[in-house]
């Protein structure tokens, strides 16, 4: 499953269908695929994603702002910009809560 650095990739999401609902490998990336990208069009289109019981991605702006260069000391201008949000749901946060995270 997961591999040296301990994350879950699209891959082991693939393996895990696989195994899980018996179909091959080429039907589950076609699902994962399918999945991922109406998620990505529906956030470029301005729409939240609410997973009931998973969680809701969000798009919200981060406004512009004045930062330093760390390097130099200079003070330089942030743009305003879109970042996705992930606000897990009320089953997810209850199945994790006492598990402790896998380091490197």
């Amino acid at each position: 499953m997961a591999g040296k650095n301990q994350s879950f990739t699209r891959g082991d999401l693939i393996d895990k269908i696989c195994s899980k609902e018996k179909v091959t490998k080429k039907v589950a990336q076609n699902v994962v695929d399918a999945f991922l990208s109406a998620m990505k069009e529906t956030l470029q289109d301005g729409v939240n994603v609410e997973l009931r019981g998973f969680g809701t991605f969000a798009l919200r702006v981060r406004p512009a702002r004045t930062g330093h260069n760390p390097q130099t000391g200079a003070t330089i201008s942030i743009a305003e910009k879109s970042v996705v949000t992930f606000k897990p749901g009320k089953d997810i946060q209850e199945s994790v809560k006492n598990v402790k995270p896998k380091l490197k």
